[in-house]
């Protein structure tokens, strides 16, 4: 069985690489190759923000936010 604690540690962690990856400071540049590894390789990101939930693979979202960012 599966330690709690060591599951939310792990979850936790996964965030903040997630955040890590994707936040940078004025001038600088995001990590966002980083997002690779924090998910499988045919995994989407969802946006539930909308009328409708909207998937976009990895590769297609760092294509993206690169883009927006340089």
């Amino acid at each position: 069985m599966s330690d709690p604690t060591t599951e939310r540690k792990a979850i936790e962690e996964t965030t903040l690489e997630l955040y890590r990856s994707i936040s940078f400071e004025t001038g600088g540049q995001p990590e966002v190759q980083n997002l690779r590894e924090l998910f499988i390789e045919d995994g989407l990101l969802v946006n539930t923000n909308g009328v409708e939930p909207v998937g976009i693979y990895v590769d297609d979202f760092i294509s993206t936010y690169q883009e927006q960012v340089d």
